[in-house]
């Protein structure tokens, strides 16, 4: 059987308009890579009405294990993928994910299918500054863009990666608001070959005992749920601003959030 030795699924994290299809675009060309825009895959969905759209991700969490599983086991459907693959001397693909990723839980769900299905991991997130996100969303064909509140909603959701030890060892972030140069690009594939060769399986999960008690640690943390609290509170706010300088607005209730948390600390 034509056989791929070694898998990765890459996830891209950051705001809309933040370059992660450009990345996503460019390393296709270096490495083989099967590309998966969330928005590409939802854009004729009706997602009006609550939890439509966290729905539409875990159907596409679904589609790349069906599609892993089917690569996995060689069965019919891709045989012709393989042959070709396998004629080209190529013995490794890379799953890209495109989609904002904003919640470390988001990103959690490709672990979990990494661990099922022993593939490398990784995470590629994008900054870049909010106001140049909305000019170049706007500046997109209407079926590309989204609305305004949304690139700002998802700036304020935004959870930054490296924060746990899952994200640490397999993530790099990268500044995206001017042109990505050559070796960055070079750094963005190390980073992949390195996860290539090294998949995560199930017998790595962490301790429950670890869990429960990390999760007892948060519950009974003040800083925390303050923090969980004040992620609504600020998300709410965001969508009740009606001013010409959302920027500013935007950014002054982020740093009083902040600020309060410096304090509560």
């Amino acid at each position: 059987l034509p056989y791929l030795t070694a898998f990765c699924i890459c996830v891209l994290s950051g705001l809309p308009a933040s370059g992660k299809t450009t990345i996503s675009t460019e390393i296709t060309q270096r490495l083989t890579c099967i590309q998966i825009c969330y928005d590409a895959l939802i854009q004729w969905l009706d997602l009006t009405g609550e939890g439509k759209w966290k729905l539409a991700r875990n159907q596409v969490v679904s589609l790349v294990e069906k599609m892993l599983e089917m690569i996995k086991e060689s069965v019919f459907e891709v045989w012709d993928i393989l042959v070709q693959y396998k004629r080209k001397g190529l013995d490794s693909l890379v799953f890209f994910i495109d989609d904002t990723m904003q919640y470390r839980s988001m990103r959690y769900d490709y672990v979990q299918l990494a661990k099922k299905y022993q593939t490398g991991f990784c995470v590629i997130q994008t900054s870049c500054p909010l106001d140049i996100c909305i000019k170049r969303n706007e500046s997109r064909p209407k079926r590309q863009s989204v609305s305004r509140l949304s690139v700002v909603q998802i700036h304020a959701q935004l959870e930054t990666i490296g924060r746990c030890a899952w994200e640490k060892e397999c993530s790099i972030l990268i500044e995206t608001f001017g042109v990505i140069n050559e070796n960055t690009y070079k750094s963005l594939v190390q980073l992949i070959k390195n996860n290539l060769s090294n998949p995560l399986c199930e017998n790595a999960s962490p301790d429950p005992v670890e869990v429960k008690n990390s999760r007892l640690a948060n519950h009974k943390s003040v800083l925390h749920q303050a923090d969980l609290i004040m992620r609504v509170l600020v998300g709410d706010m965001i969508k009740r601003i009606r001013t010409e300088n959302l920027k500013v607005r935007n950014t002054q209730v982020l740093n009083a959030k902040k600020q309060i948390l410096k304090d509560l600390k």
